[in-house]
């Protein structure tokens, strides 16, 4: 193999291995902290653990976990019990809040999203965005998507997929001004 053979074999490799990172959720790509619209989003709240049934607005001016999750998202439940455990450390803090993006009343009913979240061990508030407005608000195009909003309304921290423990918690201290 020549030298040109050689760069442009390490070059593909690069670029597919760059895109399964993607693909699999290892690379956060273009999801940099920045300010949220001034636009307020109010979110259905359901009956469920740790929920009760009305609304939320969001951002409010608190420090804020938002999460947002699908029922038929394997990762998204494998996630709650680390949202758990950071939820028993910062709830009395933060406000949190997991949401549903899926169309509700077609193939998914209120309670199943309830049931999923009883199921999932869930123990704050849980919501569902029927119109999609808090999913355009910030801009979330995969589930799961975490973010963390601070007391001025910014996003703070923003990513997709399964996260650990440590990285909610590098995430919310940010927002605390906590680094």
């Amino acid at each position: 193999m020549n030298r040109r053979e050689f760069v442009a074999a390490a070059a593909s490799v690069g670029v597919l291995g760059g895109g399964a990172a993607i693909a699999t959720d290892r690379v956060n790509v273009g999801e940099q902290p920045g300010a949220a619209e001034s636009t307020q989003v109010e979110i259905e709240t359901l009956d469920a653990p740790g929920s009760t049934a009305g609304s939320i607005t969001i951002p409010d001016g608190r420090v804020t976990l938002l999460s947002v999750f699908a029922t038929w998202c394997r990762i998204c439940a494998e996630s709650m019990p680390a949202l758990g455990q950071v939820y028993d450390e910062y709830g009395a803090d933060v406000r949190f809040l997991s949401v549903s993006n899926e169309a509700i009343g077609g193939t998914v009913t209120r309670e199943d999203v309830a049931d999923w979240w009883s199921r999932n061990d869930g123990r704050w508030s849980v919501g569902v965005d029927t119109e999609l407005d808090l999913t355009a608000e910030f801009d979330v195009s995969t589930v799961p998507t975490t973010l963390v909003l601070d007391a001025d309304n910014e996003v703070a921290w923003r990513s997709t997929g399964e996260k650990t423990v440590e990285e909610l918690q590098s995430g919310i201290d940010g927002a605390l001004g906590e680094r």
